[in-house]
């Protein structure tokens, strides 16, 4: 709720040319509009852990922070029996990340298209929970709403992290160096 209201007070006056409105019941917190075009903004609070800003672990490069993405709220739904915790792909169009935990100012902002969000492993569908959120602004998350508003209309594709392959099949041995039983040779 506090990451909310910054983003109300401290983001939405600095915003040009969109009408905004907070939402409630929604997969999103904010609503903004400019004539036909429409943006869905989620904002979260980056993770802290025992008091700390939790870092990114492997496989995101170092010097990353994380944010968790996913509703505060858990169950499963009754008629399907899935979790209804996980953010699907389409439910919001915007992730603003609020880096208090690791900057000490509540105005800290950052925002990447949700499109471009680390996908589950298991579901290709559903968001996955922990997102990799640097710590300064880069090609796929910037510290002004405004440009990633302009990245959502003009629709452009990308992806925070593409995680390494993994090799399937047999891992290779390591080579063993052969020894010479009678030692160096002299020649």
């Amino acid at each position: 709720m506090i990451a909310e209201a910054i983003f109300e007070a401290a983001v939405v006056p600095g915003v040009t040319g969109w009408r905004c409105q907070a939402a409630s019941e929604r997969p999103y917190d904010f609503l903004f509009s400019k004539g036909p075009s429409s943006a869905r903004v989620q904002v979260k609070l980056q993770r802290l852990e025992r008091g700390l800003p939790k870092a990114a672990p492997r496989p995101y490069p170092p010097g990353m922070f994380v944010v968790e993405v996913q509703r505060t709220r858990g169950g499963k739904d009754r008629r399907t029996g899935k979790q209804t915790r996980p953010y699907s792909f389409g439910e919001f169009d915007i992730l603003a990340v609020n880096l208090h935990p690791s900057t000490g100012r509540w105005e800290d902002f950052r925002f990447t298209l949700a499109a471009w969000l680390v996908p589950r492993p298991e579901d290709k569908h559903l968001i996955s929970i922990m997102q990799p959120v640097p710590a300064a602004a880069d090609p796929h998350w910037t510290a002004d709403l405004n440009e990633c508003l302009k990245w959502h209309r003009e629709g452009r594709t990308g992806r925070i992290f593409t995680p390494p392959k993994k090799v399937s099949g047999p891992r290779p041995r390591p080579r063993r160096e052969r020894r010479n039983p009678s030692g160096p040779s002299r020649r």
